[in-house]
């Protein structure tokens, strides 16, 4: 399953994440039905963390955009 997939790099990705990328890091892991159904914004919102921190989660998860990553979540649904 691609959730799983997504949950694995999440997680092999978190000790090197700066703490406002854990926070938006660990929303994605609680919530990943969000993901592929809120806007990045609303994300953001219910996460904590500015909007920008959200598009700046991707690459260190080996995505090329936030849209990639919700590609990858949203296959499963």
């Amino acid at each position: 399953m691609e959730t799983r997939r997504l949950a694995r790099r999440i997680a092999d990705a978190l000790p090197q994440l700066p703490p406002r990328l854990l926070v938006a890091a660990r929303h994605v892991l609680d919530h990943p039905v969000d993901v592929a159904l809120l806007s990045m914004r609303e994300l953001a919102r219910r996460a904590g963390v500015p909007p920008v921190t959200k598009n700046r989660l991707a690459p260190p998860l080996g995505f090329e955009d936030l849209a990639r990553l919700r590609d990858m979540n949203s296959k499963d649904r």
